[in-house]
């Protein structure tokens, strides 16, 4: 259970030490806990983000296909504390998760550490979406139910002849589905490249 240090094999300790933390969250979180049982991680991939003690999964892919939900956002489980013996102190232990599977963890505070995975506080426990400062652009724009229908995830602004155009869907190859600041709705190619004024609602999109 020593600190972060480069390997691919997921450790027994970080498989337990999710599973514990899941069964004290909330039920809306169970199913995350189905992803461990099934057999989902088949290792660790370390050093490969900026984020601090970040340490993300390696997935079987026959079985991501099953819990694999791309209008599921991305989020990350934060305020969690889990208890180090070595330094007899809690670090906070954030999980993320992304298109509805666990995308990895990351323990901060120490550079080495031996976590009781017994020892776990969630009483600051807080379910947290990223900020994305284009889907807020248009989400002043848009109806409770069409909030519903799209994930801000896949917001981005592109601007196109000028024009600043807001993707919301993805078509294949490439292609996509944009809005403008009027609501209009467009299938935007790119071979061809056209911009084609589509004759439906946002709602009709989804």
């Amino acid at each position: 259970m020593l600190g972060l240090f480069k390997r691919t094999k997921i450790k027994a300790w970080e498989i337990d030490l999710l599973r514990n933390t899941i069964r004290l969250l909330p039920l809306e979180y169970r199913h995350l806990e189905q992803q461990i049982d099934e057999g989902l991680f088949k290792g660790v991939l370390i050093g490969l983000s900026d984020l601090p003690g970040y340490v993300g999964f390696k997935y079987n892919p026959k079985i991501l296909k099953k819990f694999d939900d791309k209008k599921d956002r991305l989020y990350t489980l934060t305020g969690i504390k889990v208890l180090d013996a070595k330094s007899k102190k809690y670090l906070p232990y954030t999980v993320y998760v992304s298109t509805g599977t666990i995308t990895g963890y990351s323990i901060t505070g120490a550079e080495k550490f031996i976590i009781d995975v017994n020892s776990i506080d969630v009483t600051e426990f807080k379910k947290k979406y990223p900020i994305n400062v284009d889907y807020q652009k248009i989400e002043p724009l848009l109806t409770i139910k069409e909030k519903k229908a799209i994930n801000p995830d896949d917001v981005y602004e592109v601007i196109l002849d000028n024009k600043t155009y807001f993707h919301i869907k993805d078509l294949e190859d490439g292609d996509f589905i944009g809005m403008d600041f009027e609501k209009n709705i467009y299938e935007i190619t790119h071979d061809p490249y056209e911009i084609k004024l589509m004759k439906c609602n946002l709602i009709e999109v989804f």
